[in-house]
């Protein structure tokens, strides 16, 4: 019996899509506020109804909501998840447009007892973990056996990880991705398991002479691959990056097993930064790539991918980012074992549409401009629907959907029935926090840290060594230093969810820091250096108008101090690099006990919030903006590369008004050259005609005289005639050429008047100009990204 899945409501009854038709892969477009979110969501809630698993990527939040599913839709269910309003009409709103599709408490106690929503936040703590780095580890026999299945795998690895650092490389010609990719399959396929640190050092020095026909020197210059290795080292050596070792591996075979409940595994990544989320999104959908070579044959839905907001993930050429073949080679083959694709997306522009043309259902949505809508319209051509949907897709309401479905005849349109989810927007990673506690409360894996290899044996000495003079005696050792006053030799160990860490010596009064801790400088002690405590952050930011194109990626240190009268409002901004912060203390060393204002972890959880939540207040960064031409700047752009791209569009403005000014203008002066033709061809028989009057007007004058004296009679009314004749040609000859005058009096009027209206066009146009302003860009929460908060240990003096 086919598996219907329940999205809404035709104007005949309701609208059942059979869940096998997914197969074929969807796409949902639609602007904010059309009801897209909501659609998604009932997508997935009628999946776990048909018990058909699910792959979940959510970069905004959204999807978490999927946890706050209440049968008994009682007011103090959604009491602690409201910020303001009165839970009661919150509940009795949601009640009502349950009943107006049809849904009621024991259809959402189905769904509840049904659904095993496994929430993800890979790179945190927040939720479940991802042991990320573990996806380095060897596949399973029957990927490895596929050298098609491996050899794809391998790309898609590396390419995720030289994303990650930032190197946008060709898999098949360029040096980076060729070296990576061979040393991870030779370790693979030699039955090894290979770590990150191990990539990196044979990266440095590769087990190989060559690489093809060329040593690898020349191939890829050992500069250029220490270079590489130290930015992966980089990652590697972040504390930031620790939380990606940590956590679950990605076992697709346990995340879509089926058991008396549906999975659905919702990897939440609205707290990483666009690079991390590339990195994540690929190794995923690589693993799923290799996952489904395994699975045998089918016509009926196995499993789904949903990706939300999938701006940047499946981009129209030439980009190329490292999700992209993923996603490519799941819309071509997946469908054979079972596996659908469902994209969702803001604008139609986000997504490539070549590749789209493999999706077999299409819900479309309000679009925000009449671009959107021929360029949905195209696509559906392109698919060969045959339809011209661009008066229908103008005309949607809110919540109101098309649907293409290549298995089904027509496009009918529809209303999407109630969600038995509450949608209640983006989940914070706090809120994830909580509701990863209530809905999934199987305790977070996390696999330990690798331990490092033991140490060979170290044979004895040959006779001929020399042998190490012995110890001196206990009592010809001198005692340690006294412990001053006040100060711990140990220090303080970290507060819980906050991390402890230690400024290396070397940077502490570096110049970069421009003396920033001068005022804590004290004498040494004997034996080791003071260290004082100061509250330090790692904060990312972003500042982005994405529709704008405006986006700037910032990392920062801070520190707050001093702390001995409390904890100060303002924080200072510190530049440290690489090395600068260690995660375990000096050998000898004195600390400061920590003062009472940050000697507790809710201490320090409250000044990192008042911390984040002043960023987030206060900072913005400048977009230059010309509103009269609609421009806007881009990250890092100067006002006067700003204003000479303005100057540019004005130019452009003026040449192409000025086009039709002109136009319009040689239009007139072409019929007054056509005029001054005619009439010079109008001249020129008159002045033939004029002469020939002459000519008679001159014989007849001779005929009448001589008829005087030879006796005939010649009438003087015919000279008259004549002479009358002659004077009319003569005067509108003179006409003809005062009419050629005045053609060209008028085209001279009308250069005149073109010079007046191009220079009017351009002082008009020139003017947007002096519009030029600075609009600040802030930050929204989600943007401002906590990577870590904790104590800083400080040496504020040298040891003794």
């Amino acid at each position: 019996m086919p598996r219907q899945l329940y999205l809404g409501q035709l104007p005949e009854g309701r609208l059942d899509l059979e869940a096998d038709h997914l197969t074929t892969h969807g796409v949902i477009i639609g602007m904010t506020g059309s009801g897209k979110t909501g659609l998604a969501v009932t997508l997935l809630e009628e999946l776990v109804l048909q018990g058909v698993p699910v792959l979940a990527l959510d970069p905004k939040g959204d999807l978490a909501n999927l946890g706050l599913v209440f049968p008994d839709l009682a007011p103090d269910d959604f009491a602690p998840w409201l910020a303001d309003g009165d839970p009661g009409e919150v509940a009795a709103r949601w009640k009502q447009g349950l009943a107006g599709s049809g849904l009621g408490a024991p259809e959402l106690a189905t769904l509840k007892n049904k659904l095993d929503l496994r929430l993800y936040a890979p790179g945190g703590d927040v939720a479940r973990g991802v042991d990320l780095l573990g996806s380095l580890r060897r596949p399973t026999a029957d990927v490895a056996g596929d050298a098609g299945a491996l050899r794809d795998l391998v790309i898609g690895t590396v390419q995720a990880l030289l994303g990650l650092v930032g190197v946008n490389a060709d898999p098949l010609r360029d040096p980076e991705p060729v070296l990576l990719a061979r040393l991870v399959e030779d370790t693979w396929t030699s039955g090894r398991e290979l770590s990150l640190e191990t990539l990196i050092l044979q990266l440095v020095d590769p087990p190989y002479a060559k690489l093809g026909v060329f040593p690898v020197d020349t191939f890829f210059p050992r500069t250029k691959r220490l270079d590489l290795a130290m930015k992966l080292n980089g990652v590697l050596a972040s504390p930031a990056f620790a939380a990606w070792r940590r956590g679950e591996p990605l076992d697709l075979d346990a995340m879509l097993a089926q058991g008396d409940r549906t999975p659905v595994n919702v990897f939440c990544m609205s707290q990483l930064a666009e690079s991390e989320r590339q990195f994540f999104a690929a190794l995923l959908l690589e693993r799923l790539v290799a996952w489904s070579r395994r699975q045998p044959g089918t016509s009926r839905l196995r499993a789904l991918l949903y990706l939300d907001e999938a701006f940047g993930y499946l981009p129209p050429h030439p980009a190329n980012p490292p999700t992209k073949r993923a996603i490519v080679t799941l819309l071509k083959q997946a469908r054979a074992v079972g596996v659908g694709v469902v994209l969702a997306t803001q604008n139609p522009v986000d997504l490539d549409y070549k590749a789209l043309s493999n999706a077999g259902c299409w819900f479309l949505g309000k679009l925000s401009t009449r671009q959107d809508v021929a360029r949905v319209a195209d696509g559906l051509r392109a698919a060969g629907t045959g339809v011209d949907a661009s008066t229908s897709l103008a005309g949607l309401a809110p919540r109101q959907f098309l649907l293409r479905n290549a298995r089904s005849p027509g496009m009918p349109t529809f209303s999407t029935r109630w969600a038995m989810t509450w949608l209640r927007g983006p989940v914070t990673p706090r809120e994830l926090a909580r509701l990863a506690a209530q809905v999934d409360p199987v305790p977070v894996v996390h696999a330990p840290p690798q331990a490092p290899p033991a140490p060979a044996a170290v044979p004895p000495p040959p006779p001929s060594a020399t042998v190490p003079p012995p110890s001196p005696p206990a009592s010809l050792v001198p005692p340690p230093p006294p412990q001053p006053e006040g100060l711990l030799a140990v220090p303080p160990p970290a507060l819980r969810g906050h991390a402890r860490r230690f400024l290396s010596p070397a940077a502490t009064f570096a110049a970069r820091l421009e003396g920033a801790f001068d005022a804590l400088r004290e004498d040494a002690q004997a034996g080791g250096a003071v260290h004082r405590p100061v509250l330090h952050a790692e904060v990312g930011l972003r500042f982005d108008e994405e529709r704008l194109g405006f986006v700037i990626d910032e990392h920062h240190h801070l520190v707050l101090f001093p702390l001995d009268h409390g904890i100060p409002k303002e924080a200072t901004i510190l530049d440290l690099q690489a090395g600068d912060v260690l995660d375990s203390p000096p050998e000898h060393g004195w600390y400061q006990p920590l003062p009472a204002a940050c000697d507790e972890a809710r201490e320090l959880t409250a000044a990192r919030d008042a911390l984040l939540d002043r960023i987030y207040r206060r900072e913005s960064r400048g977009m230059w903006t010309c509103p009269p031409l609609k421009l806007h700047g881009r990250a890092g752009e100067t006002l006067e590369a700003f204003t000479a791209r303005c100057r540019d569009e004005v130019e452009e403005r003026i040449e192409a008004d000025l086009a039709k000014v002109s136009a319009r203008y040689e239009k007139k002066a072409d019929a007054l050259d056509k005029k001054a033709e005619k009439k010079r061809d109008t001249i020129t028989l008159l002045e033939t005609t004029l002469k020939g009057r002459q000519a008679e007007e001159v014989m007849n004058a001779g005929q009448v005289v001589a008829s005087f004296f030879f006796g005939r009679s010649r009438s003087v009314n015919s000279l008259v005639s004549k002479r009358r004749q002659t004077a009319e040609t003569e005067l509108r000859l003179e006409a003809a050429e005062a009419d050629i005058e005045r053609y060209e009096d008028d085209k001279a009027e009308l250069v005149l008047e073109l010079e007046a209206e191009e220079s009017a066009l351009r002082e008009k146009h020139e003017e947007a100009l002096s519009e030029i302003e600075e609009r600040p860009v802030g930050l929204e929460r989600a943007d401002v990204r906590c990577i870590s908060f904790g104590v800083l240990w400080v040496p504020v003096s040298s040891a003794v």
